[in-house]
């Protein structure tokens, strides 16, 4: 949302949000609340308390495609910065693709060093700010724009439509 759209962003974890007796004051200002489709649900009822838009964006299934085949015959490692976006990896890939192929690992807690040079390797954006193998991060392609072609519509379609209400309000 920031580098690809220009949004200013806070992470938020939804289990936190829903056990808040009322939302947060950050919460209540923010122009819109965007998740992805697995915690549609809460993310609704989160926003629905706070009084603000919100979406679920789609990602783009033939990134994920590709990684399932690749699983099937090489090991593919995974750098995230937190256990829950490693277990999110694990549930999309582990059911699709042999188990011995999948490697998530976090930074802090994983042996990043230890990534084979030859091995296919994805980065998320928030774990390049983090990563320090800087040999790594020279031999890993540049991060693929994640959400689906809906999605990216969607995202885009707010932001001229929020631009052009601005401006109409303009004496």
């Amino acid at each position: 949302m920031e580098s690809d759209y220009g949004f200013e962003t806070a992470r938020a974890d939804v289990d936190e949000l829903l056990a808040e007796a009322s939302p947060r004051a950050d919460l209540s200002r923010a122009d819109l609340i965007v998740t992805t489709q697995f915690h549609s649900g809460e993310v609704q009822e989160i926003a629905v308390r706070a009084g603000r838009p919100w979406i679920a964006v789609s990602l783009r299934t033939d990134i994920y495609s590709e990684i399932a085949r690749m699983l099937d015959s090489t090991a593919i490692y995974f750098i995230v910065t937190d256990d829950r976006h490693a277990l999110k990896l694990d549930r999309i890939f582990r059911p699709v693709a042999s188990a011995h192929g999948f490697r998530a690992l976090v930074i802090g807690r994983g042996d990043i060093d230890r990534i084979p040079e030859s091995a296919p390797t994805y980065i998320s954006r928030a774990a390049r700010a983090r990563l320090t193998n800087r040999r790594l991060l020279a031999r890993v392609m540049p991060e693929a724009r994640t959400f689906s072609l809906a999605s990216q519509r969607q995202i885009l379609t707010l932001v001229v439509g929020a631009n052009m209400a601005t401006i109409e309000e303009e004496p």
